[in-house]
């Protein structure tokens, strides 16, 4: 949790975060995220900040690639529903993706971390662009992370993910 009061400093952390950043709460409430190195380079966070505090949020494809080029290494693959892509594939794919659809996160339901492996399920709602058909997906994802030395940190190396329904039905 961060507060734009509080200069966006870290609030409070919990254990899956813990896991995942591989930092210990103790070690960043109260700090700034541009002072933990979480960005490889800080005009990212910088530029995402001002768009936060220009729309109120940041979404769609470009917030997704952002979000991607700090989770994923360089040479990382993703499979989704059996097909095994490199990280450009995959960009790609969600790019399509995002083109035609409007995606919304919903409820978290669980993550388990153990070693460098995490699973996460969620909700995400997809709406059709051109229809405007909205559909609940539940989705799964079961990454495997390799830690780097800061400022890096975790990334993912490699991914699976699968829904209940196929997207973009």
């Amino acid at each position: 949790v961060s507060r734009r009061q509080e200069g966006y400093a870290v609030m409070d952390v919990n254990d899956a975060w813990e896991s995942q950043f591989m930092h210990r709460r103790e070690e960043v409430v109260g700090r700034s995220g541009s002072g933990l190195g979480f960005w490889a380079d800080p005009a990212d966070r910088d530029a995402v900040i001002v768009a936060i505090e220009r729309d109120g949020e940041i979404q769609g494809y470009e917030a997704w690639l952002k979000w991607c080029d700090t989770l994923y290494e360089p040479d990382a693959h993703y499979n989704v529903y059996g097909q095994r892509l490199t990280l450009a594939q995959y960009k790609a794919m969600m790019g399509q993706f995002f083109g035609a659809f409007e995606i919304q996160l919903g409820a978290l339901d669980n993550i388990i971390v153990e070693g460098d492996w995490v699973g996460i399920r969620y909700t995400v709602y997809v709406t059709n662009k051109q229809t405007g058909v909205k559909t609940e997906l539940k989705t799964m994802e079961i990454v495997n992370f390799k830690k780097n030395p800061e400022p890096i940190g975790a990334r993912v190396v490699e991914g699976w993910a699968l829904s209940d329904k196929p997207l973009g039905q």
